[in-house]
C-alpha cells in the first residue's frame, strides 16, 4: 500500500483550512489502497485509462471515504480530473465527514477547500453541481480567483439554492473577512440600486453592514479583537454598503444594537467610524436589548469626552433614560468631568435604579472617588439607603469584602468618612459600618479619624500601631 504525506499535494498557505487534517494524510486513514488512487494521486492518465479498461470501480472508495476523483483534486492534477469526469466519475460523492457531524466534501467543495483553481474550472466547464457552501470556503480564504468563477465564470445555479440567493446569502461572510475586494465584487454582481432597492434587498444590506463588528459577543464585550484590524478598509465597506442602500441605523436581531452601538463598544473606537456614523443620521438614542442607548454608552465610557457628550446632545440624545435595569448614566459613569456635566445639565443625583441604588451608592461600589465628589458637590444624599438597607459606606464595605482592592476600596472609605458618613448605620445583617470596619480591619488616616471624632461616636482601640497616622476602630 502507498501513503502520502502533506508536502506530496503541494504547497497551501490559507491557514483557516486545515487540509493536511481533512484528508488524513500522514495517517493510516489515508492510505491509497486501490490502485485507482494512485494512479489519479499521480496524475497518471495513461494508467488510469488502463485500470478502467478493466474491471475497476471508477467510483471505489479508499479508506478515508474519497474516490479517485478527490485525490486527483487535492494532488491538483487537471488533466486526471477532467479524463476521470469524461469516465462516469461522480462528482457528488462525498468523502469522511468531520467529527462535528458535518458532511465530507464533494468534488467541488475540495476544489475550494484547496484552493485548486484550474480543477474548478474543469468542474465549471463540465457542468458538475456545485453547492452554494462551496462559494462560502472561497470566500473565508479570500481567493478572488475561484469567487470569480463561481460568480462570474459559472452563470448556472447553485445545487441547492438559486445564484442569486447563493450572493445574497455569502454577503455577510465576505464583509466579516474584511476584504474590500471580495464585497465590491459580489456588490457589482448584485447590482442593488440605493434608490429603488426593496425591502427584502435592504435586509440583505444590513446584515452585511452588521456583520462587520463580528457579533460574536455574549454579553458587553466583542469576541473578536481590534488589535490587528484595519478599521480604514472596515470604512469603505461601510461606505460601500450604505451608498448601496444600507442603513446605518440596522438593528441586530439578536442583542438589537445597531452600528453605532456595536462601535461605541469597542475598546478603541475609531472617531473617522463615529464621525462616519453620526453625519449618516445614526440614531444615538435607539435603546438596545439592555435598554441602553448609543449616548448611554457613550456616557459611561471611560473616555467620553465632553466634546463627543456634547455633540450627541446636539443630535439629539436624551438624558432621561433609563436602561431595563433602571440606571440612569448617572449610576455608570466613569468619569468626574463627564459626571458634573450630566449634573449641570439636569441629571438627578437621587434616582434609584432597580436595586434601590443612587448613582452615589455605584460610584462607591467601585470606588471611583472623583465621581463621588461630584456627586456629592451636587447634594447627594450620602445616607440614602438601597432596597437592602445599605448605605453608600456601607454599599462600599460590601462590595470590597469581595473585590480584593484594598487599598482603593480603603481610599473610598475614608473619603466618606471624611464627608461625613455615618458609622452608626446598619446592614441588613445588624452590623454598623463601626464594626465592619473594625472586622475587616481597614485603617482609617488622619481626615478620616478627625471626621469620626466630630460627627460620630466610635471607640478608638488602644493598640500601638507602627504606622504613622492611622489608628483601627471598633
Amino acid at each position: 500500500m502507498m501513503q502520502l504525506q502533506a508536502e506530496d499535494f503541494g504547497s497551501w498557505d490559507n491557514p483557516a483550512l486545515d487540509r493536511a487534517t481533512w484528508m488524513d494524510i500522514g495517517d493510516n486513514c489515508g492510505e491509497l489502497d486501490v490502485a485507482i488512487h494512485r494512479a489519479a494521486a499521480r496524475g497518471d492518465v495513461a494508467e488510469l485509462s488502463r485500470l478502467l479498461d478493466t474491471p475497476h470501480d471508477i467510483n471505489a472508495r479508499c479508506s478515508s471515504e474519497n474516490s479517485a476523483l478527490h485525490w486527483a483534486i487535492v494532488a491538483d492534477k487537471t488533466e486526471a480530473v477532467r479524463f476521470l469526469l469524461s469516465r462516469g466519475a461522480d462528482p457528488s460523492l462525498r468523502g469522511r465527514g468531520g467529527s462535528d457531524g458535518r458532511e465530507g466534501d464533494d468534488a467541488a467543495l475540495c476544489a475550494a477547500r484547496f484552493e485548486r483553481v484550474s480543477v474548478m474550472e474543469v468542474l465549471i466547464a463540465s457542468g458538475v453541481g456545485i453547492y452554494s457552501e462551496t462559494l462560502g470556503f472561497a470566500v473565508i480564504s479570500k481567493n478572488m480567483d475561484m469567487i470569480r468563477l463561481l460568480v462570474g465564470t459559472m452563470r448556472y445555479d447553485f445545487t441547492d439554492m438559486p445564484r442569486l440567493q447563493a450572493l445574497e446569502g455569502i454577503l455577510p461572510a465576505a464583509v466579516r473577512t474584511w476584504s474590500l475586494e471580495s464585497v465590491q465584487y459580489l456588490m457589482e454582481e448584485l447590482k442593488y440600486d440605493a434608490s429603488t432597492i426593496s425591502t427584502n434587498n435592504q435586509g440583505v444590506l444590513n446584515l452585511a453592514l452588521l456583520a462587520i463588528f463580528n457579533q460574536e459577543d455574549v454579553h458587553d464585550q466583542l469576541v473578536e479583537t481590534e488589535s490587528d484590524k484595519d478599521w480604514g478598509v472596515a470604512i469603505q465597506i461601510i461606505q460601500l454598503l450604505v451608498a448601496a442602500g444600507a442603513s446605518v441605523n440596522a438593528v441586530d436581531d439578536w442583542v438589537a444594537r445597531t452600528p453605532l452601538h456595536f462601535a461605541l463598544q469597542l475598546q478603541y473606537p475609531p472617531s473617522e467610524l463615529i464621525d462616519y456614523l453620526l453625519v449618516h443620521n445614526a440614531d444615538v438614542n435607539v435603546p438596545n436589548h439592555m435598554g441602553r442607548t448609543p449616548f448611554f454608552q457613550l456616557l459611561t465610557r471611560s473616555d467620553a469626552t465632553e466634546e463627543m457628550v456634547r455633540r450627541f446632545q446636539r443630535l439629539g440624545g436624551s438624558l432621561d433614560v433609563m436602561d431595563d435595569e433602571k440606571n440612569t448614566p448617572l449610576h455608570l459613569v466613569k468619569r468626574p468631568e463627564i459626571a458634573s456635566l450630566l449634573l449641570v445639565s439636569g441629571a438627578d443625583p437621587a434616582s434609584k435604579n432597580k436595586y434601590g441604588q443612587t448613582p452615589l451608592h455605584q460610584a462607591s461600589c467601585v470606588g471611583d472617588i472623583g465621581v463621588i465628589a461630584q456627586l456629592l458637590d451636587y447634594g447627594a444624599d450620602i445616607e440614602a439607603k438601597d432596597s437592602s438597607g445599605q448605605t453608600p459606606l456601607l454599599a462600599a464595605m460590601s462590595y470590597a469584602r469581595c473585590s480584593g482592592f484594598w487599598e482603593k476600596d480603603t481610599r473610598t472609605i475614608n473619603f466618606l468618612l471624611e464627608r461625613g458618613a455615618n458609622v452608626a448605620a446598619f446592614n441588613r445583617d445588624g452590623q454598623s459600618a463601626t464594626q465592619l470596619i473594625d472586622l475587616k480591619g481597614y485603617h482609617i488616616n488622619n481626615l478620616g479619624k478627625l471626621a469620626l471624632k466630630v460627627g460620630h461616636h466610635v471607640r478608638q482601640t488602644q493598640d500601638n500601631r507602627e504606622e504613622e497616622n492611622v489608628v483601627d476602630l471598633w
